[in-house]
């Protein structure tokens, strides 16, 4: 008997199934991809927020004239700064205050205004310390530590994204 010309049954599964294996390798792929792409855009988040909070609040130190101690809290979470300053005086005054202080975000605020956000609400701060540096001596410091995570439902996604930054600033006045 001749033989038709055409696929086979055997053929046509070999195939379909070559075809599925390929399909999945690709799909799959292309969403392991697509994950860790939003995964570098979260660390990239998470990374400028923490380096801004840290120049704003290290900027702020290096240009205090010196450390209010009656509302700072030093060496716990959530610690709170506040900074005698010449900067940005309100009228009439020689003198002003900022403050430092968390609340799973980062807050600065002076004296007369409004908490202002220091970094984006897609972030937490958590275990933000102060450590006030050679208090009794001439050259008085503050070390500022804090660790910045995504702000989502998915511990593991928040854990692989975090960042912990640690910043000194010694105070001009001395």
């Amino acid at each position: 008997m001749p033989r038709k010309k055409g696929f086979t049954l055997i053929e046509l599964v070999l195939y379909i199934g070559i075809v599925t294996i390929v399909l999945g390798i690709l799909i799959g792929s292309f969403f392991f991809i697509l994950k860790m792409r939003t995964k570098a855009e979260i660390a990239d988040v998470v990374l400028s927020n923490a380096e801004s909070a840290m120049e704003a609040m290290l900027f702020e130190i290096k240009h205090a004239e010196s450390v209010y101690t009656p509302i700072s809290t030093f060496g716990i979470h959530p610690g709170e700064l506040s900074l005698v300053t010449t900067q940005n005086l309100p009228p009439d005054e020689t003198t002003t205050y900022v403050e430092f202080f968390s609340s799973n975000q980062l807050y600065k605020k002076r004296e007369g205004q409004l908490p202002e956000l220091l970094v984006s609400q897609s972030v937490k701060i958590t275990n933000l310390v102060f450590t006030h540096l050679y208090p009794a001596t001439n050259y008085p410091a503050i070390r500022i530590s804090f660790t910045v995570s995504y702000d989502t439902p998915s511990t593991e996604l928040a854990a692989e994204t975090a960042v912990t930054l640690v910043g000194t600033a010694s105070l001009r006045s001395y």
